[in-house]
């Protein structure tokens, strides 16, 4: 499982951290299948919403810690990067309720395989031009394991992307079909850096730009898919 519905009752017993942590009984459903690299999804209960608006945030898990509070075992989950939106969603914005089992009461619900990708892509499209975000989600897709969904920054100019996907094709033509992102950044550097002077703020978020540029042409065919190839190294189709 990749992705959890946590329901956040305001005012609740629970010890969580606003954008940090969120605290869970380890006995309750589910609570152990929470990994990390995991994403919560988190809810207000029905009734504590505004005009159903009950999806506020969205987090990705980093650690999970496991202690005793007055004498009951409970976890945390701290987040590697969290995020409040600024206008909850609610149901029937996101395709429906999300969950496996639709309309369940449960403190932490698994999201439905069916609905995941198209949930993620939406909620992570509203914090994709946040730098540390980016930044966490590279992290720990590297650290710890990929997520279903790729987040980029949208950039603002759209020829950046285009021009990072054709440096990189000239990298990789350049070190006979394969390299490491190591050497294909070494050689955009050397050999197109005036142009990144020139193209304003893209000086200083190619690196980040690059790795989406990457992904992006795995998924038009032109790169190997990552699972055929070592990690680490792009390779052309």
């Amino acid at each position: 499982m990749t992705s959890w519905l946590v329901l956040q009752k305001p005012k609740s017993k629970y010890e969580d951290v606003e954008g940090h942590s969120y605290e869970y009984p380890s006995h309750i459903s589910h609570a152990k299948k929470i990994t990390e690299g995991d994403y919560l999804v988190c809810t207000l209960p029905k009734k504590s919403s505004k005009g159903g608006r009950r999806i506020f945030g969205i987090g990705r898990v980093d650690k999970i810690q496991s202690y005793e509070r007055e004498g009951k075992p409970y976890l945390k989950a701290r987040y590697g990067w969290y995020r409040d939106f600024p206008k909850p969603y609610k149901f029937s914005e996101v395709g429906g309720d999300p969950r496996e089992k639709p309309n369940t009461i449960q403190s932490i619900a698994p999201i439905s395989k069916n609905k995941e990708t198209d949930l993620l892509e939406l909620l992570l499209a509203e914090v994709s031009d946040d730098n540390e975000v980016v930044e966490q989600e590279w992290r720990m897709d590297y650290e710890i394991k990929q997520s279903p969904v790729s987040i980029s920054p949208r950039p603002t100019k759209r020829s950046e992307s285009e021009l990072l996907k054709r440096w990189i094709v000239e990298a990789l033509e350049r070190y006979g079909g394969a390299a490491t992102m190591i050497d294909i950044s070494k050689w955009i550097w050397e050999e197109h850096e005036q142009e990144m002077r020139d193209n304003g703020d893209m000086f200083y978020r190619w690196q980040y730009a690059m790795r989406w540029a990457g992904t992006s042409l795995r998924k038009d065919g032109v790169l190997q898919p990552a699972d055929h190839s070592d990690r680490g190294i792009w390779a052309l189709n």
